[in-house]
């Protein structure tokens, strides 16, 4: 896909980390990658489609990005949920973007391909549970994906006279949306 500014693909990776402790047994902090979206197709910076898992990536492209992704996670003492984006250059090669310390809206993509209730989940951990058994068994086929999702950011214009939005059905005065009026679609 095409992102603005060239021929790139941005992909979101969402990585766990859970405390390992369970009874008072130390064990140590467990990080797993859950996927990979692509998340290429943008309009003024914000994401217009999400595809998990990504296309074109083959299994060992998918465990490289993911061992990446729970290397940041690792180094950074994450605890919690947390998406490492990366840009793929034209020659194939991964380069680190930027890491969202939360669940991003576009996790319900994710939540599709492996099954998992990230907000229940995320609230375990919060609580020092350990990774559940069904984040762990996520992870392990995360690499291998048998599902596949899409979702559409559903975006118009509002049009404006003298400055000011035009008003009337469909069009909401003071809903927060600014100048535009989104919908996501999954």
């Amino acid at each position: 896909m095409v992102a603005e500014g060239g021929d790139s693909t941005t992909w979101a990776i969402l990585v766990a980390a859970g405390s390992g402790e369970r009874l008072g047994a130390e064990r140590p902090k467990a990080f797993v990658a859950l996927g990979e979206r692509d998340c290429s197709l943008q309009r003024r910076h914000q994401k217009l489609v999400e595809e998990a898992p990504a296309p074109g990536l083959d299994e060992a492209e998918r465990r490289h990005l993911h061992e990446l992704a729970i290397r940041l996670g690792r180094e950074a003492g994450l605890r919690g949920a947390a998406t490492c984006e990366f840009l793929r250059d034209p020659a194939g090669a991964a380069w680190f973007l930027e890491v969202n310390t939360r669940l991003q809206v576009e996790h319900g993509v994710t939540e599709l391909v492996t099954g998992l209730d990230l907000v229940r989940e995320q609230f375990f951990v919060a609580a020092g549970e350990p990774l559940s058994p069904a984040v762990l068994a996520a992870a392990e086929r995360a690499a291998t994906p048998d599902r596949h999702a899409i979702e559409l950011r559903v975006s118009r214009r509002l049009r404006r006279r003298h400055g000011r939005p035009l008003l009337g059905p469909g069009r909401g005065a003071g809903d927060g949306t600014g100048d535009f009026h989104n919908v996501i679609v999954a």
